[in-house]
């Protein structure tokens, strides 16, 4: 295009009365198909936390009874704790038997250990 034939006035009118911006629209068929997958794994993942029922908080007795139980019994139980992750959901509930415990620390099978004070529920 040579500079003689530039017409801003005619720029304008084409902007003005012809062109359609679709706006993002036009950016989705950039994304690849592996960004385009991990977001989709990643909103399955964030709808399959958001279905969790979180317990409420046990008292200490109930859960010292509990965890008494479950070493007397051996048996394999699910101990929910307090702890959130950065988007301030509930991490996952942990599932073992219990290998022993410390003073403060409970030791679960699969190399867990968790603070018994940061314990919200224990179940069978």
């Amino acid at each position: 295009m040579s500079n003689q034939s530039y017409d801003p006035k005619k720029v304008q009118l084409f902007f003005n009365s012809y062109y359609k911006d679709r706006g993002v629209i036009k950016w989705q068929g950039y994304y690849l198909s592996d960004h385009t997958s991990a977001l989709n794994k990643q909103a399955k993942e964030k709808a399959k936390r958001a279905a969790v029922i979180i317990p409420d908080q046990m008292s200490t007795s109930d859960i010292s009874d509990c965890l008494q139980q479950a070493v007397i019994k051996r048996y394999p139980i699910h101990i929910q704790t307090n702890t959130k992750n950065k988007n301030g959901e509930f991490e996952p509930e942990f599932y073992g038997y219990i290998q022993g415990y410390d003073e403060d620390l409970l030791f679960l099978s699969s190399d867990i250990v968790i603070e018994l004070d940061n314990i919200r529920s224990v179940n069978k």
